[in-house]
């Protein structure tokens, strides 16, 4: 439905984009995530057709619509400063294209009252703009975009300016929409909490470039690269050298921690042909780390056929966080932190102090194999 091939784009001699190619289905709500400066917001504005390509096209329903300006693209966008006209009353902005458009008075009548209805802003029309709050100027901002019935909808960062709570259900509210619209969303972030709870799928993108595809699921529990493991939640790393793939599984290798150990992990498929001794980490998220006291840790903790690494940490902190609680061992003499998130319901959670010496685990199919040489931090 809307696809990216190709795309570059350099502003002042600096790559912005570098061969960025994306497909969109139709009634996708697609988040690009990444953080600040990584190209996300030029890429949108070459999609809405505020910014031409260097190279590359864009097409949509399979018409390159590269060269095409914005104002003859099916396309709509929303912007982080939402560009309201304080002059104006709600009605008036959201009818504002209608108008330039020369649309009859009775049909721009009907309309705004329609997309209004589309946002929960029924009974705002003659409402001036400085006295909404910030999640009823996004509202109108919403409501001006969908007027034109677009086939795409692009938002820059919407939710940004917006505190928490009215953010959390802003997130909600235009999932609705979405859903109810059939329409595609194209939502650029760098909230990562965002993206995972809105999105149908997600590219992230680091310096210019799309380093993963996928669904929340598979970005979040299956990157393919260290930055992406490492931008997308709280992440354990432990250094190691590659020590070659597992016996009879393909998708696992073992690392070489030093001090005798030795852990399994999975590989992702761009690490798959990994060479033996590289520097690598395992990966592995807190809230897949089983915690015991050194006592207790049962030999069965893990499920049959699953390998479980196991080690003994010295407990460095105890972090109280309301519904969680997360505890923290330092590993390899000393030198890395490792830490586990438990709710704080756990048994494990309570009676432990700083000092003691405490039981880590985790399953090989919880962690990963990730080059040292692949961080590529931004």
């Amino acid at each position: 439905m809307l696809e990216m091939r190709g795309i570059d784009k350099t502003f002042d001699g600096k790559a912005v984009l570098s061969s960025v190619s994306l497909a969109l289905s139709a009634g996708e709500f697609f988040s690009i995530l990444g953080p600040s400066g990584c190209g996300k917001s030029t890429l949108l504005r070459i999609l809405a057709g505020f910014d031409h390509p260097d190279r590359g096209e864009v097409y949509l329903n399979g018409a390159s619509v590269t060269k095409t300006p914005p104002h003859a693209r099916p396309v709509n966008m929303v912007f982080q400063r939402y560009a309201l006209f304080p002059h104006m009353d709600v009605a008036e902005n959201v009818a504002f294209s209608l108008r330039l458009g020369k649309v009859a008075r009775p049909e721009r009548l009907r309309r705004v009252e329609e997309a209004l209805a589309l946002v929960a802003m029924e009974g705002f029309a003659g409402r001036r703009i400085d006295t909404l709050s910030g999640g009823e100027q996004q509202r109108v901002a919403l409501a001006r975009a969908l007027i034109n019935r677009p086939k795409v909808l692009l938002l820059d960062e919407p939710l940004s300016a917006l505190d928490l709570k009215i953010r959390v259900r802003m997130q909600a509210e235009l999932r609705s929409l979405q859903r109810r619209l059939g329409m595609t969303f194209v939502f650029v972030t760098h909230d990562q909490s965002e993206a995972l709870t809105m999105s149908d799928r997600i590219a992230v993108m680091n310096r210019g470039r799309v380093e993963q595809v996928g669904s929340p699921q598979d970005v979040y529990e299956r990157p393919d690269t260290a930055f992406v493991a490492s931008f997308l939640g709280a992440m354990n790393r432990l250094r190691g050298h590659f020590a070659g793939p597992a016996s009879g599984k393909s998708t696992h290798g073992w690392v070489d921690l030093g001090e005798g150990r030795r852990f399994m992990a999975r590989l992702p498929r761009l690490q798959q042909n990994l060479p033996i001794g590289r520097e690598v980490q395992v990966q592995v998220r807190p809230e897949k780390v089983q915690l015991a006291k050194i006592k207790e840790l049962a030999p069965a903790s893990a499920a049959p056929n699953v390998h479980l690494n196991e080690f003994t940490c010295t407990l460095s902190d105890i972090f109280y966080r309301g519904a969680t609680v997360d505890i923290s061992g330092l590993f390899q003499a000393q030198t890395s932190l490792v830490t586990a998130t438990l709710l704080n319901a756990d048994r494990v959670a309570t009676g432990l102090c700083v000092g003691d010496l405490v039981k880590f685990g985790f399953c090989a199919d919880d962690a990963w194999i990730l080059s040292s040489e692949d961080s590529h931090e931004a």
